[in-house]
């Protein structure tokens, strides 16, 4: 395996260790005897590197946070490019399902010995994406979150605790008819959330990524009382018990409002688009580079 590794320099980790972050990444792969063709990319010319990294047809490795992920997925989604992850961003939640470490020497360590597996992938219209999709709160706390970070750029955490606050004071509720193919019902909810494949109820984790479904969770009630309502169910890992948590698993869900737009949250990334709103699962999309079976474990 000779990777191509595309770094992502504004990432909060890379951004945080610099030039630094492409020779450790090289001599990690150095040590397992593995040449890996480092790029230190600047946000905008991501999509560029990306293409031409397609092109070789080697294995790519983007190191970075959610959204350099959803960028790569586009691209990749659909090949049989093997595609790893080094996760440098705040929540990093592809990077965690597939086992992969925090730590930067460690992730190298994992992907220098990975094995390769197939994803599920999420989709809405043409648009992929690897991990959730959210409606109302979530993308509040997504738009709220992007706009704190050019501001901050080295603020991850508190820049996400601030987003999340401020999204949790406005903003309001949405009446949204849910479909899936052959159940249809309607809600009032300040939030909904579309996960591709199942999660745990205590870690947020999904256990498999190739199940091929799709879960939408919708909160019942008004903002903000059963989003804090459902946010402490969350962390105490009760939040499938709850009456103010309403879960579906389908392969695909049709979402109806009476807006002609709605803001949409796909791992992060903001997009505003035209309702009715078209979420389907596609199996087996992505191939992927998987942290070995014990290190997985290691990170659970």
């Amino acid at each position: 395996m000779k990777p191509i590794v595309l770094i992502n320099a504004a990432a909060g980790s890379a951004y945080q260790v610099g030039e630094a972050a492409s020779e450790l990444i090289e001599r990690g792969f150095a040590r397992f005897g593995i040449a890996a063709q480092i790029e230190m990319i600047q946000p905008g010319d991501l999509i560029p590197a990306l293409e031409r990294a397609r092109q070789r047809e080697r294995p790519v490795i983007v190191a970075g946070g959610d959204g350099s992920v959803s960028a790569a997925i586009q691209i990749f989604a659909n090949t049989d490019i093997p595609m790893g992850v080094i996760p440098l961003g705040t929540y990093n939640l592809l990077g965690q399902d597939l086992g992969v470490a925090g730590d930067l020497e460690e992730a190298v360590a994992q992907l220098a010995s990975a094995r390769i597996t197939q994803i599920d992938l999420g989709r809405i219209g043409e648009r992929y994406f690897h991990t959730l999709a959210g409606v109302g709160f979530f993308a509040r706390a997504a738009q709220n979150r992007a706009e704190i970070r050019k501001r901050l750029p080295g603020a991850k955490v508190v820049g996400a605790l601030v987003a999340a606050v401020k999204s949790l004071t406005s903003g309001g509720c949405l009446d949204v008819e849910i479909h899936n193919g052959s159940e249809r019902r309607m809600y009032r909810t300040p939030a909904l959330l579309i996960t591709s494949n199942v999660v745990e109820a205590s870690t947020w984790r999904r256990p498999r990524l190739d199940e091929g479904v799709l879960e939408l969770h919708v909160a019942r009630g008004d903002i903000p009382f059963s989003l804090l309502k459902g946010g402490v169910a969350a962390i105490r890992g009760t939040w499938r018990q709850s009456e103010g948590v309403e879960t579906w698993v389908s392969q695909q869900f049709q979402l109806r409002f009476r807006r002609p737009k709605v803001f949409v949250s796909l791992d992060g990334e903001v997009l505003r688009r035209h309702t009715p709103l078209h979420f389907q699962v596609v199996p087996k999309a992505l191939t992927c580079l998987m942290a070995p079976d014990d290190a997985q474990k290691q990170t659970a």
